[in-house]
């Protein structure tokens, strides 16, 4: 997971740095002075420290732009002060550490944004589809759901649908815990949930799924779960 850490101290830059080491497994650290250092960099972020108060651009402005840069999954801003911090929550941040750091909080922090990093790898990766006439990749994290038909599949993406055969099984263990069987005929992408009742599932794009009495319990403990993780989907 690429990590950075923003923040024009230098003793939190080292402080942060040590204790993700030693959290991840792997990890390649960046650490930056300033939020211009961290906006021109090239590269996706799983997880970014963000120093709210900073000289130039500061850390909620940083976030804005990284967001409309798809440059990173998890924002973590790190202040000395609660003051700004429901500033810092309008640019989607998953949670914020105050100054000096808790290393047992910087612990919890730390897991759900990996948890976060690895669901997301996942979302990025390609699904090899064999359809009659050909065979096909599709972006996981273009499926908004799979429906059985029979012994057919057909696979919802944002732009088409897509006809295989299969078993509705055999998808749900390969798209990963992002999605979720709420019926035996259906499989949904909790990404793209905008709501749902005892009856079915409505997702951003209007279409609505059956959900099983029997797993409604189950799917809303789920699906808090992964909004507690940062799960929304912005649309």
């Amino acid at each position: 997971m690429n990590i950075a850490i923003c923040d024009d101290e230098m003793l939190i830059r080292k402080q942060l740095s040590d204790l993700a080491a030693l959290e991840a497994e792997v990890a390649d650290i960046d650490e930056f002075s300033s939020a211009e250092e961290l906006l021109n960099s090239k590269k996706h972020y799983g997880l970014v420290f963000l120093d709210i108060m900073m000289p130039g651009v500061n850390g909620v402005n940083a976030a804005r732009a990284l967001r409309a840069q798809k440059k990173a999954d998890s924002i973590v801003f790190v202040t000395g002060s609660k003051e700004y911090v429901f500033d810092a929550f309008d640019v989607g941040a998953l949670h914020y550490l105050l100054k000096p750091i808790d290393s047992k909080k910087f612990k919890e922090v730390f897991e759900r944004a990996h948890i976060i990093s690895k669901r997301n790898d996942i979302q990025h990766k390609k699904l090899v589809i064999r359809t009659r006439n050909s065979t096909e990749a599709v972006q996981i994290s273009d499926i908004f759901y799979v429906e059985s038909q029979l012994k057919k599949l057909i696979i919802h993406t944002g732009s088409r649908d897509i006809s295989c055969y299969g078993k509705i099984s055999e998808f749900e263990k390969e798209l990963g815990a992002s999605f979720y069987r709420c019926h035996r005929g259906y499989l949904i992408n909790m990404y793209y949930v905008e709501s749902y009742n005892g009856e079915s599932i409505t997702l951003v794009n209007g279409e609505y799924v059956y959900l099983a009495k029997e797993r409604y319990a189950d799917f809303v403990k789920n699906y808090l779960r992964y909004m507690k993780n940062g799960g929304a989907c912005i649309v």
